[in-house]
């Protein structure tokens, strides 16, 4: 029980503690000039269409680079630690869900709030509503946002599906009444409903602030207790999962803040129109 609430506030905690940069980063600073606003349908032209398109790969690009950095490095080195007591704790926590003798579930919460965590139907909406809002959005840089955030998401899911086919003991699914009860099958690790529920999480949390962060952090922690209560993945898998959404997160943020932030300085000596010398600095977005 202890070991839960350890986990419950992790996950509230890395989306609030992360809501504190939003209010002197990235939205004190606005895209080029060329970028205008207009309604939402009204810039719909082959042209953006076509920009649209560059914009992916280019964003594919800038959220690789900073998959691999020092902080991204932080946040892998905090979750190993939970992840290997994870591993530890696997089988007596799926013991409190599962009956081996009788090849049956037990002690199951209500089937409509794993349906609310587990089910794709429902996990996707805010996913297709965000990605919508990245092709007709009036404002330039809620669109470059959430294009951003998309390109995110595809990275979550590219890189949990390699992890997912490394045949390895930690990879198994947990037992099941609704599966073979003489083998477990592969591609449990990491969790792929906690990868992308912590992006989402991590992502806006750092983006909007606690009044994001809060919520979804809270709901991060209700995935995972479904997903392990429900038996479809071990702790240990809901953890993997939450560390590779938190990294995907922190990078697609670094990737969105580098494209708003002044791209060009400049800093020198100049004389003003008296002749007087002086420091000149100067940026170009």
């Amino acid at each position: 029980m202890k070991l839960g609430y350890i986990f419950l506030l992790l996950c509230i905690a890395l989306p609030i503690h992360a809501g504190k940069e939003s209010k002197t980063g990235i939205q004190s600073f606005t895209l080029k000039e060329k970028l205008k606003k207009g309604n939402p349908f009204d810039r719909i032209t082959p042209k953006r269409v076509n920009g649209y398109w560059k914009n992916v790969f280019e964003d594919t690009r800038a959220i690789g680079r900073n998959i691999i950095t020092l902080d991204t490095m932080r946040l892998a080195t905090v979750t190993m630690p939970f992840y290997l007591i994870g591993r530890r704790a696997d089988n007596r926590l799926h013991s409190q869900f599962y009956n081996v003798d009788v090849h049956a579930n037990k002690n199951q919460p209500p089937k409509f709030l794993c349906e609310i965590a587990l089910n794709d139907n429902y996990i996707s909406l805010p996913f297709f509503a965000i990605g919508l809002t990245g092709f007709i959005h009036h404002d330039p840089y809620s669109r470059r946002r959430a294009q951003l955030f998309t390109n995110g998401l595809l990275w979550c899911l590219a890189i949990k599906i390699l992890l997912k086919e490394i045949k390895v003991e930690g990879n198994l699914r947990p037992w099941h009444e609704n599966f073979d009860k003489h083998q477990r099958s592969h591609g449990g690790n990491p969790s792929g409903h906690m990868t992308t529920t912590t992006y989402l999480a991590v992502f806006w949390g750092l983006e909007k602030g606690r009044s994001w962060g809060v919520p979804l952090g809270i709901f991060t922690a209700f995935a995972l207790s479904m997903n392990v209560s429900c038996n479809h993945h071990y702790l240990s898998q809901g953890i993997a999962g939450m560390g590779l959404g938190s990294i995907i997160g922190l990078a697609t943020h670094k990737a969105f803040r580098n494209l708003t932030m002044p791209t060009d300085m400049h800093l020198g000596f100049a004389t003003d129109k008296r002749g007087n010398l002086g420091v000149r600095f100067a940026y170009d977005f």
